[in-house]
């Protein structure tokens, strides 16, 4: 990667509120000829971006698709954004934070909130 990755405390700038999910999706980058993508699990939804786990690293201000799906709910659409933020985890993998370039619509965003682990607790609310 081109640029170092660090632990450090981002200003808090989130205009919309985001919401824990343990929805699925695949990563397709631009740079990825095969569109062979790569396996990533949303940690958080918002209208207008995306909080991901991954394994492999990503760049900032790398353009992506994201195809997301909701088992359960039966929900599948592919989205377009771009990395805006990533960190090093301690489990090695990377969470990114994505900036959409169309919003979810409300529904949208409460069929891949469905899968919310044990219910929102007051400390899950995050700002984007």
């Amino acid at each position: 990667m081109s640029h170092e990755l660090q632990r450090k405390e981002i200003p808090e700038r989130r205009l919309m509120l985001r919401y824990p999910t343990s929805s699925a999706g695949r990563v397709i980058r631009d740079s990825d000829m095969m569109r062979q993508g790569t396996q990533a699990s949303l940690s958080d939804v918002s209208p207008a971006g995306l909080g991901i786990r991954i394994k492999t690293a990503l760049e900032v201000n790398e353009q992506i698709k994201i195809q997301l799906r909701n088992d359960i709910q039966r929900f599948d659409k592919e989205v377009r954004g771009r990395v805006k933020h990533v960190m090093l985890a301690d489990d090695g993998e990377y969470h990114v934070g994505i900036e959409l370039y169309q919003r979810l619509t409300p529904l949208e965003v409460a069929l891949l909130k469905m899968g919310i682990r044990d219910g929102p607790q007051a400390n899950d609310l995050i700002w984007l």
